[in-house]
């Protein structure tokens, strides 16, 4: 559930909310030069794991024995599963981010020339993986089928 501004809200609640997201944002922005390139590792982990789980389902499942394919199977589903709920999360704190900066400059018409300023050099919080890519809605669909599809095509024509 986002939350919108409310026009109604006193002018000190108003500064409080301002003050109280700009330090949220000081806080994330120290924490992700911290957390970025764990974020690309778990990124990359699980890509491989799935890649590899695909390779033994698509690949080998004849050479294989039964338990290992059901544990390949099992494995992929949970991996997935995971990295899009995680994806998501990731990516809707950004949209939400952006949209509380913008319900204040939407819902109130009489905010003062200085506090819009204010709100639009907020910038919205992002989740980083690695010192280059930024999370968005679109990291998901991107992942799945430009680097896992793409490699396990490439090994299963590879071993071909």
């Amino acid at each position: 559930i986002a939350f919108s501004w409310n026009p109604e809200i006193i002018l000190e609640r108003r500064e409080q909310l301002i003050l109280l997201y700009r330090a949220h944002q000081v806080i994330h922005d120290y924490a992700m030069d911290d957390v970025k390139h764990v974020v690309g590792l778990a990124m990359t982990i699980s890509s491989a794991i799935q890649i590899f789980s695909l390779l033994v389902i698509i690949g080998y499942h004849a050479e294989a024995e039964f338990p290992v394919v059901v544990v390949a199977v099992g494995t992929f589903l949970i991996v997935f599963i995971l990295t899009k709920i995680c994806l998501q999360m990731a990516s809707q704190m950004g949209v939400l981010s952006k949209y509380f900066l913008h319900s204040f400059l939407r819902n109130d018409k009489d905010m003062s020339m200085f506090h819009r300023k204010r709100i639009l050099a907020s910038r919205p919080l992002f989740i980083q993986a690695g010192s280059f890519l930024r999370i968005s809605p679109h990291t998901f669909l991107t992942l799945t089928s430009d680097v896992v599809i793409h490699h396990v095509v490439d090994l299963l024509l590879m071993s071909a």
